[in-house]
């Protein structure tokens, strides 16, 4: 599972929601963030405070989100509004 985006405040719940799941089954769960933003630093200490770094991985900015997307499970993409594409 993971997310693909900026790192902004919006995500943050998502990484909130990833915990519990890793923290309820951690033999189960991985968690990918793939992207770059100014949160990016906080939610890698936000991993570690909570004991659950070793089931995230920080992939940063990338440009071949189509090969990540087909090498997640499921995919959490997120915004606080709607972006035409």
């Amino acid at each position: 599972m993971g997310i693909i985006g900026r790192l902004e405040p919006v995500n943050v719940d998502i990484l909130n929601m990833a915990a519990i799941l890793i923290q309820q089954q951690p033999d189960k769960w991985h968690f990918h963030v793939i992207g770059d933003g100014k949160l990016k630093d906080q939610l890698k200490d936000y991993s570690n405070n909570l004991d659950i770094s070793q089931h995230v991985t920080y992939h940063g900015h990338r440009k071949d989100i189509p090969s990540c997307i087909v090498a997640l499970d499921a995919i959490i993409m997120c915004s606080d509004h709607e972006e035409h594409l």
